[in-house]
This record gives C-alpha cells, sequence and structure tokens, in this order.
C-alpha cells in the first residue's frame, strides 16, 4: 500500500523537525499544520485552506477524510488555535472558521495585477497573457469556477488565453 504524500510530507517533517528553521511557516493542507504547530514550534505559523471542507469531507470527495471528517474537524481546532492567521481561499467556509479563528482573512485566487507583475511596471490590455489552470476535474477543485474566472479576467485583458 501506498502512503498518502500529506502522511509521507508530515513523517519527513518530524524526521528532519531540527533542521527546519524556526520563523514564519506556511501550511496548506490541515494535517500539516497540525504537525509543523506541533513539532516544530514554528515562531509564527500561517495556515492556508484552499478549500471548503464540506467538500474535502463529503461523500463525492476522492479525498481520504471523507471517511474522517470529525477528525479533520479536530485537526481544524487544533491548527486555528495555534496559527498567527488563517488565510482561506474559498468564501463558502468563511463563516464557519471566522467563528474558530477571528484571525482570518478571506483571499481572492484570481489573478491581480497589481501584485503580480512579472517584471513589469504595469499590465496593459493589450498585453498577451497566458492563464493555466490546475486541478483535478472534479467539483472540490471546481474547474467551472475557473472558467468563469477566465471570462472575467478576458474582459479585461481581450489576449488571454488559457490552457
Amino acid at each position: 500500500m501506498r502512503l498518502p504524500h500529506s502522511l509521507r510530507l508530515a513523517m519527513g517533517l518530524v524526521r528532519f523537525r531540527k533542521q527546519i528553521p524556526r520563523g514564519v511557516l506556511q501550511t496548506h493542507r490541515i494535517e500539516t499544520g497540525v504537525v509543523v504547530s506541533s513539532v516544530v514550534r514554528p515562531m509564527r505559523l500561517i495556515q492556508f485552506i484552499h478549500n471548503d471542507s464540506t467538500g474535502l469531507t463529503g461523500g463525492n470527495s476522492d479525498s481520504l477524510w471523507k471517511y474522517l471528517g470529525f477528525f479533520y474537524r479536530a485537526c481544524e481546532r487544533i491548527v486555528f488555535r495555534r496559527a498567527a492567521q488563517v488565510v482561506l481561499f474559498n468564501q463558502s467556509d468563511s463563516a464557519r472558521i471566522r467563528e474558530m479563528s477571528p484571525q482570518l482573512t478571506v483571499a481572492k485566487t484570481w489573478f491581480d495585477p497589481a501584485v503580480f507583475t512579472f517584471g513589469r511596471k504595469s499590465w496593459k490590455s493589450s498585453d498577451s497573457l497566458k492563464v493555466l489552470f490546475v486541478g483535478r476535474l472534479e467539483s472540490q477543485k471546481d474547474p467551472a469556477l475557473a472558467l468563469d474566472t477566465f471570462a472575467e479576467v478576458q474582459k479585461r485583458y481581450p489576449n488571454a488565453e488559457m490552457t
């Protein structure tokens, strides 16, 4: 049996915990946040949440969390107590998470030319823009939202291309 990637990552974090520098650490999976906040003890933990947990723990999910929803919720409580900041990339779970984590920031996930300039001073609507979607084709990753978002990007950048 193959071990899930997140479990292998957690095992590596435990094994090499003394070599991980103290400071600001970001984790992007709840189980990684539990391990980092338990064994690494960063000076400041920032936990990113990329998905709606009901999709992750629901019956249509392809994640092991669909069988361990109660454990996922316990991991959330642990990490949210320990994190200096929680950054959420979806609005749908924000009310529930804000109850546990008042330090919640809800972030937008689309391209922001004011932030991502890639060496240019600014983007112009006539500039060529390449957009890439990477994700599983399932409801949890919401590829339809990627297409809707790209349609909005194309209004401002008509030459944009999506892969």
